[in-house]
């Protein structure tokens, strides 16, 4: 395949977890999305996401591989929607392809490797953390009928951030509002505050989330590709990307 080819493909492609996982030598994959499944970068696992560089020589090497292969997650999404004195809840996983090479990707992932490669070479800490999902969030969302603006749902995903750094990552219990709030005097008794300005001065830490992305869904009989966008079917001549609610 020619690497340029890989631009014309959707920006994020989602397998319904079973097939992906039925399909032991990854065939669908290639067959039915056209990507070689040399090309993948496997980020199924949380100790995959968690990438440690210690030199420029290894951060470039890394920014070279995440710019031009595919990076596959295991994502798991939950939604619960209150209607009444019910509560619904709807539970899926997917196995995420997103595409670097697509404009879109590119656009959203190259100033950031930038940045990070900037503060490898003036000599700083850093610690990048991309989140891959949200689009994925918003689509499923769509798809079971709960409008985006509407406040009656919750929706998680977990299993799509992405950690690059050259020191530690933040400790996520004396940083995150929820636990801070909820463990307010043991956070203050043992250093929190401490830890986040000490945080705060020594290193650059920054998150981002991928949003405003197309998700196009692989099925066995697939005429069709989505968008979350539009809204409207386009007729492709394809036999994998599709809908999930088709």
């Amino acid at each position: 395949m020619n690497f340029e080819d890989l631009k014309d493909l959707p920006p994020c492609t989602a397998i319904p977890l079973l097939m992906f996982l039925e399909d032991e030598h990854r065939d669908l994959v290639l067959g039915m999305t056209g990507i070689p499944r040399t090309l993948l970068i496997d980020f199924t696992s949380k100790v995959n996401r968690t990438l440690k560089v210690d030199t420029a020589e290894e951060l470039q090497a890394l920014i070279d591989n995440l710019l031009r292969r595919q990076l596959i997650f295991q994502c798991a999404l939950h939604h619960e929607r209150k209607e009444g004195s019910t509560l619904r809840v709807w539970n899926e996983s997917f196995a995420v392809i997103i595409n670097p090479w697509h404009p879109a990707i590119k656009e959203f992932l190259q100033p950031l490797l930038t940045e990070a490669m900037d503060h490898v070479n003036a000599g700083e800490k850093f610690c990048l953390k991309i989140k891959f999902g949200k689009s994925v969030k918003d689509w499923f969302r769509e798809i079971i009928g709960d409008d985006l603006e509407c406040k009656t749902g919750t929706t998680t995903l977990s299993g799509m951030g992405v950690y690059i750094y050259n020191y530690s990552t933040p400790v996520k219990v004396c940083i995150h509002p929820e636990m801070i709030i909820s463990c307010f005097p043991f956070w203050l008794l043992f250093g929190g505050s401490c830890y986040m300005v000490q945080r705060k001065i020594r290193f650059y830490d920054r998150r981002e989330k991928l949003t405003g992305i197309s998700v196009s869904v692989v099925t066995n009989t697939a005429e069709y590709i989505s968008t979350i966008e539009s809204r409207v079917r386009i007729t492709r001549r394809s036999n994998a990307v599709a809908p999930i609610n088709e």
